[in-house]
């Protein structure tokens, strides 16, 4: 495959999308979450202060759903909000543990939370009260007694690995899907086959290797979702190094994956990848999902489930960070 100079940056249109979901959010909150919103900018990165809005208004759709003089969010005054008692936030906790915003809406799903997520609901509300706060806009801080549970953040090295056999097993399974799919098309005449029949081998190809490519480089979801195929290069021996930036130091990383992930990701990129048709937008993604876009970390996860449920049976804890924990390479210099 050509690999084009040109390179959309993924991350751009990534803040691009939070800068616009954080406008909405903006529009149907308070004035004073803008304000709230503008003084956090140097602090936190444009994900968490989209991730604080949204918990915020969280909060305040809970507060609309139990107080009927209350219409909307942007009739919540900075008043009411120091009036509120313990007792209300430990409502909110327990409202948040299985809930939905409109009781009389039979069409809306009922939501749930983790303890992971009630705490950082939690802490969005600490941050957002302490800058009311702080800034003299409420007289009281309601939410600064607020306790937030304590929840032990996991190491890779506590994450459920895969054994060998469980790994043939996996790779196994997705060599069977794939025979099974060319011989369907080989089973048909041409005219009688579907684009999906005919899509399907070429994405079972992009599965492998962006399985082997979580077991041979140990690449988290978000940063296997974020390369383009300017990101891999070809070394003088016919290897490859894949430059990615680390999600969580954002520096700059250099992978070098083994002989089998190399062919794997080779095989995908010379026989598959642009025959899923990417999309003007997405032309320069390295994985391609079957409606032409680059690939998203959910429809990663449901693949790797898929993969993992036919092979090892239902309630196997196999997901992304399973992959990513079984990785035990030691990682080699890559050549400059």
């Amino acid at each position: 495959m050509i690999i084009s100079d040109q390179t959309i940056d993924y991350k751009d249109k990534i803040e691009a999308a939070y800068n616009a979901r954080i406008s909405a959010l903006l529009n149907m909150m308070p004035s004073y979450c803008a304000s709230y919103e503008k003084a956090i900018q140097s602090k936190n990165k444009i994900k968490t202060r989209m991730e604080y809005l949204q918990d915020i208004h969280n909060f305040f759709m809970f507060i609309i759903s139990t107080n009927p003089n209350i219409e909307s969010a942007k009739d919540i005054t900075a008043t009411y909000l120091e009036n509120l008692k313990e007792e209300d936030f430990e409502n909110y906790l327990e409202w948040l543990t299985y809930y939905k915003f409109n009781e009389k809406n039979e069409a809306e799903k009922h939501k749930r939370n983790s303890a992971a997520s009630k705490k950082r609901k939690l802490m969005a509300l600490r941050s957002l009260f302490n800058y009311l706060y702080s800034n003299k806009i409420t007289a009281l801080n309601p939410a600064i007694n607020i306790e937030v549970p304590k929840i032990k953040a996991k190491k890779d090295s506590e994450y459920f690995t895969l054994n060998p056999a469980g790994r043939i097993k996996i790779l196994e399974t997705i060599e069977s899907q794939y025979k099974n799919a060319i011989n369907t098309l080989e089973g048909k005449d041409k005219e009688k086959r579907s684009s999906r029949e005919i899509k399907k081998p070429y994405l079972i190809l992009r599965d492998r290797a962006i399985v082997y490519l979580f077991l041979g480089t140990g690449l988290r979801v978000s940063e296997l979702c974020a390369l383009n195929c300017a990101d891999i290069l070809l070394s003088d021996k016919n290897n490859i190094i894949i430059k990615t930036t680390d999600d969580k130091t954002k520096s700059p990383t250099s992978l070098c994956p083994e002989s089998e992930t190399v062919d794997a990701l080779l095989y995908y990129l010379n026989y598959a990848r642009d025959y899923l048709e990417p999309d003007s937008d997405n032309f320069d993604a390295l994985f391609i999902s079957s409606r032409h876009k680059r690939i998203t970390p959910r429809a990663v996860e449901l693949m790797i489930k898929s993969y993992a449920n036919k092979a090892l049976g239902i309630n196997n804890n196999i997901n992304p960070k399973t992959l990513r924990a079984t990785y035990n390479l030691e990682n080699q210099p890559c050549p400059q």
